[in-house]
């Protein structure tokens, strides 16, 4: 825990503030007890650093442990959970989303484009023509220092969870059903389509919603159309 202590109040010294709107636990701590982190965290609240408790990338069982825990001891509960989710990696769907609805939980989906590998063919191959790839633009024109500079910013982005740029035979098809489903909504941009899934998913299985995390997929405001015509065709492909 002390680690923790130290960390937010670095945290809260960096940020020129007195308290976090939303503290979120990153891949789980296995070698520390649930009832000692939420202890720890519980305390975080009580002294008005954070208002609210979230976690990242942690299994499902163990949030749902966590929270009982918090329940019988009167602790702060997490009350928002972070994780992968896009219609290329539905993991999530399995136990999250199941685990979300019945603690209440909100969400906050990260990698809602995949790191772009939600692209049409035509893209891919223009990417693999020009020599960019998988590296974000700014990265692939840059030279010499600002080379090194863009690789720190970018974090060599749509590389860095895999060196695998291009979509296996399965992502193409799913993209393909994308691509169908923009052409009944109206749409030429399948981003915007991917992005709805997931928007219209949390929708209807948790009943509320957090701001899709674009930090992670790097995209912009991009408008969401309704998915009801032609959604079963998205479904019948994942």
């Amino acid at each position: 825990m002390k680690t923790l202590h130290i960390s937010v109040e670095a945290s809260l010294k960096k940020l020129r503030t007195d308290y976090i709107d939303i503290l979120y636990i990153h891949w789980w701590d296995y070698m520390t007890s649930i009832e000692e982190v939420m202890n720890g965290l519980h305390a975080l609240v009580l002294s008005g650093k954070v208002l609210y408790l979230g976690a990242s990338d942690t299994p499902a069982w163990v949030v749902s442990q966590a929270n009982q825990y918090a329940r019988m001891s009167g602790k702060t509960l997490f009350a928002i959970y972070q994780g992968e989710w896009n219609v290329l990696k539905r993991d999530f769907e399995r136990d999250i989303l199941p685990m979300a609805r019945a603690g209440g939980l909100a969400l906050a989906p990260w990698g809602v484009l995949a790191s772009g590998k939600i692209r049409t063919d035509q893209e891919e191959r223009r990417r693999r023509e020009t020599g960019e790839k998988g590296k974000p633009p700014a990265l692939a024109r840059a030279t010499g220092a600002e080379l090194l500079m863009v690789e720190r910013m970018a974090c060599l982005g749509r590389t860095l969870t895999s060196a695998q740029w291009e979509r296996t035979e399965t992502e193409r098809a799913v993209v393909k059903v994308l691509e169908e489903v923009a052409a009944k909504v109206g749409t030429k941009n399948i981003q915007a389509v991917a992005i709805a899934y997931v928007m219209q998913n949390i929708r209807e299985t948790v009943g509320r919603y957090i701001a899709l995390c674009a930090l992670h997929s790097g995209w912009s405001t991009v408008a969401t159309p309704p998915l009801h015509s032609g959604h079963q065709n998205l479904y019948s492909a994942l």
